[in-house]
């Protein structure tokens, strides 16, 4: 091998782990949005919505 493919090699080698790295990374921080979501309804409401779901299941 001449030293254009090696450094060739280096260069793609380096750009998938980048693109590794970077999608990792994605769904990190994609995964933490959704646990830090503002709830839709008020406290209340959610509790009326519970007793509601629970009546209708019986």
């Amino acid at each position: 091998m001449n030293e254009l493919t090696i450094s060739e090699m280096k260069k793609a080698v380096g750009t998938l782990f980048f693109i590794l790295l970077f999608s990792i990374f994605a769904v990190w921080v994609k995964d933490n949005s959704a646990n830090d979501f503002t709830p839709k309804y008020t406290s209340e409401e959610s509790v009326e919505l519970n007793t509601e779901a629970e009546s209708s299941r019986l």
